[in-house]
């Protein structure tokens, strides 16, 4: 996985979410590393990057409790609807031990999928997680 390439890709099925749900989807997002070797933040788009930082465990909870028994391959995904405010949404993973978090800071996932545009909204993630699998 090469970051750069990577940050493009996400950058524009984000673009395309946001396009399909008529406003910002997730307006926070970051590419991370599970890899105790390396910088572990990797990319960051959003409102709030020191205090992602500083906020990452705390945020990151509802998705590590439902992560607890899974090791997700690239191209899976998981969303909980847990979370809200600064919680993150939702995981993708890209590649072994690099994963996308999103959230939208404002509006929980069951807010979202309460909207009609959700459905559609979705497209666009499938096909992003669909460019990361191990076939």
């Amino acid at each position: 996985m090469k970051l750069p390439e990577t940050v493009v890709t996400v950058t524009k099925a984000m673009n395309e979410m946001n396009r399909c749900f008529k406003r910002t989807l997730f307006d926070e997002w970051a590419i991370i590393s599970g890899s105790e070797e390396a910088e572990w933040l990797l990319h960051y788009v959003g409102p709030r990057e020191v205090e992602f930082k500083q906020s990452f465990v705390h945020d990151f909870k509802h998705l590590h409790k439902l992560l607890e028994d899974k090791h997700l391959e690239p191209g899976a995904f998981e969303f909980t609807k847990e979370a809200s405010g600064t919680g993150f949404d939702a995981i993708l993973a890209l590649a072994p031990d690099i994963y996308l978090v999103c959230n939208n800071t404002e509006h929980s996932m069951q807010e979202i999928t309460a909207d009609p545009l959700w459905r559609v909204s979705q497209g666009p993630f499938v096909s992003l997680s669909e460019r990361y699998q191990v076939l």
